[in-house]
């Protein structure tokens, strides 16, 4: 007698696939509950010719739904739910509380300028605009010139323009009381690594200690991500900043490239709303996403 495993994310999916696999006089040996859902062991009694077909189908099934865990469990152990939260780094501590420099880098696209206001709502809200200073290196952007402007004008921040070194070390200088300084970059893209160069050239040029956070998009696919993960680091990385989540299937393929990379994900932003779509990245938390993302596809 053949014994066969059917998972789903609930009971009622599980004994109906053993329903319609096995069908109504189909043997159950065991249940238990899973990190990716219920697994119930079951087969078929008394098996006689007719069955064969049933079977080679249910098998066919089977290794379709192995192969498919498989996939999603490759670089991820769903069996330790620990041990997934032990990979998946996040920032110790909210880095609006540091007295830092602090870069986004990335593509064109990817909300590094929405962020950079999303951490200095998050800053003004508890220190106020006196101590915050925002410097962009994205001159020539007309849409995120006025949204810094609009901003600067609605919270009182300072705000400073500089796309070379030294305008770039100008502005720092003027700025040397703030505690709290953001540097909006333009986009480059990680394919042209002379212009990433250039722009990493630009912060490793200052006697000021610049602090990098790549901004990861969660809508793009793991390949990219990868891309620019690996194009974007540098000894100044302190971590990564996760966007655009709200336009995500799975958060799986920019967590995969975190743990790769090693970079420990300090925000995760899902949303346009400056003063609500941005929260603190928790390892817990993102497992929790991850797992119930994967429910709803099965």
């Amino acid at each position: 007698m053949n014994v066969h495993r059917f998972i789903a994310s609930s009971s009622q999916k599980v004994l109906s696939m053993i329903h319609k696999a096995l069908g109504p006089d189909a043997l159950i040996y065991s249940t238990r509950t899973l990190p990716e859902g219920i697994e119930i062991l079951a087969s078929i009694p008394n098996i006689n010719a007719p069955d064969t077909l049933l079977l080679e189908n249910l098998s066919m099934q089977v290794q379709f739904m192995n192969e498919k865990l498989d996939k999603i469990t490759q670089r991820i152990d769903w069996q330790d739910p620990i041990a997934l939260c032990q990979q998946v780094e996040t920032s110790e501590i909210d880095i609006i509380n540091e007295k830092m420099i602090c870069a986004l880098v990335g593509p064109t696209g990817i909300g590094k300028t929405t962020t950079i206001l999303k951490l200095a709502k998050r800053y003004i809200s508890k220190y106020g605009p006196s101590s915050l200073g925002i410097i962009t290196t994205d001159c020539y952007s007309f849409a995120g010139k006025n949204l810094l402007l609009h901003y600067k004008d609605k919270y009182n921040v300072d705000l400073e323009f500089a796309d070379e070194p030294k305008a770039l070390s100008a502005a720092l200088k003027r700025m040397n009381k703030k505690k709290f300084i953001l540097i909006d970059t333009h986009g480059v893209n990680q394919r042209d690594e002379e212009s990433v160069a250039k722009l990493m050239e630009l912060f490793t040029s200052q006697r000021h200690k610049i602090s990098t956070y790549i901004t990861l998009p969660c809508n793009v696919q793991e390949a990219v991500l990868d891309e620019i993960a690996r194009v974007f680091k540098s000894n100044n990385l302190r971590g990564c900043i996760l966007t655009k989540q709200d336009e995500c299937m799975s958060l799986v393929p920019v967590v995969c490239v975190s743990v790769k990379h090693e970079m420990k994900i300090a925000y995760i932003a899902n949303g346009q709303n400056i003063e609500q779509d941005f929260e603190r990245a928790n390892s817990v938390t993102i497992l929790d996403q991850i797992m119930a993302e994967e429910r709803v596809r099965r």
